[in-house]
């Protein structure tokens, strides 16, 4: 057990080494990976609690695209400033309550394609295209192709398996 307990230490002792020498000859990428460490060990309850309103509004902005079948232009998203403003915290308390997700523009269109993925069960592939704002795309044929990167199948596809008798209405 007392190996056990000086292993760890001596552990701490040269990662902490390897910290301060990273930080002193500006090495980014290892500083910021033990940076993200050290902060998930600090995380407090209202971190806890600011991430899940952070995510719960991500979410509800990628649902609202999602009500108006009737676009014919791409939706607009919620960008991080929209987001810190009606939150209303600072860059820093985002960064330290997201500090293990992936960034804004990662959740963000995970939610989108998440919804678009059952907007295909009633609308048609070009519309929720534009619902989703093209979902951090370019245009249709990226959305399609981001789409299939994330669930495999095109939107089309999808559509045409939720909707075998409807599908010449893609």
């Amino acid at each position: 057990m007392l190996s056990v307990i000086i292993v760890i230490y001596c552990i701490l002792i040269i990662s902490a080494l390897y910290y301060n020498f990273f930080k002193a000859i500006n090495y980014v990428r290892p500083v910021m990976v033990m940076d993200r460490l050290i902060q998930c060990f600090k995380k407090s309850p209202q971190q806890a609690l600011m991430k899940e309103k952070i995510l719960i509004t991500i979410s509800e902005h990628a649902a609202k695209q999602y009500l108006d079948p009737t676009l014919t232009e791409p939706a607009t998203k919620i960008t991080l400033d929209v987001l810190l403003k009606e939150l209303e915290i600072s860059v820093n308390t985002y960064k330290l309550a997201m500090v293990d997700q992936e960034t804004f523009h990662e959740l963000r269109r995970k939610e989108i394609f998440k919804y678009a993925a059952e907007a295909l069960k009633y609308h048609k592939v070009h519309t929720v295209a534009l619902m989703a704002g093209y979902g951090g795309t370019t245009g249709p044929r990226s959305f399609t192709e981001m789409f299939k990167k994330i669930y495999n199948i095109t939107p089309s596809e999808l559509k045409r398996k939720h909707n075998p008798l409807n599908s010449c209405s893609i």
